[in-house]
């Protein structure tokens, strides 16, 4: 009788260390996973301000080039930049 005691003493002790195996293995990839987060919720910011920040200057540049005033540099930069700009919105999904 003392055998089986043994052999379910040694079942439950190894069950609970697999238990606590898993939970450190799940708190590590939650851990992770909340850095990640936090590192994209970063990336996503900058992106934000980026993209206003281009929006802004095609807005400009589209109001430059509808009044027909201005030096030819300033013209020529707002055609190509605008022209950019549409490139690089159409690269969005």
């Amino acid at each position: 009788m003392a055998k089986w005691k043994l052999y379910g003493l040694l079942l439950i002790l190894l069950l609970l260390s697999g238990a606590g195996f898993y939970g450190y293995r799940w708190y590590l990839n939650t851990a992770e996973l909340f850095h990640n987060a936090k590192a994209n919720e970063s990336l996503a910011g900058k992106y934000i301000f980026l993209d206003e920040a281009l929006q802004s200057e095609r807005s400009r540049c589209i109001e430059f080039i509808a009044q027909q005033q201005g030096d030819f540099s300033s013209f020529a930069y707002c055609q190509k930049f605008i022209e950019w700009a549409d490139a690089l919105l159409n690269l969005e999904p």
